[in-house]
């Protein structure tokens, strides 16, 4: 993996999250645990990839709390 594999786009998030772009933005502003973004411009985030695995292990759930969702 070359450095430039390390960081994601909200697009490259959304999409390995299969969620939309929007849903990314939210996921940054979650008071709860928000997913770690890094601000480089005004207007371009990016994500790490070690960062957003680690975040997605912390959220985790058991099968009986998702069994309990639907």
């Amino acid at each position: 993996m070359n450095r430039s594999d390390d960081w994601m786009t909200v697009g490259d998030v959304a999409e390995e999250l299969k969620v939309p772009p929007a849903r990314v933005y939210i996921l940054i502003r979650d008071t709860e645990g928000p997913l770690p973004a890094h601000r480089i411009t005004p207007r371009t985030i990016r994500i790490n990839r070690d960062e957003l695995r680690a975040w997605l292990d912390t959220r985790k759930t058991s099968r009986t709390e998702t069994d309990s969702m639907l």
